[in-house]
């Protein structure tokens, strides 16, 4: 018998439609989202920021 290997949740990262900017960021290991990164209401760059083995433990 073979153990499946356990794989993180897809995250999510949605930019504007330029993707210049990041808008939101989910690790979606909860039916909460992590970030409103437009909330900040800074010019974040559309890059992953979240720390998956933190998020989803």
């Amino acid at each position: 018998m073979h153990k499946a290997q356990a794989l993180p949740p897809p995250s999510k990262l949605v930019s504007t439609a330029a993707g210049k900017t990041a808008l939101l960021e989910d690790a979606s290991c909860t039916a909460r989202m992590d970030q409103h990164l437009w909330r900040a209401h800074l010019a974040l760059p559309c890059d992953f920021t979240l720390d998956l083995a933190k998020a989803c433990p």
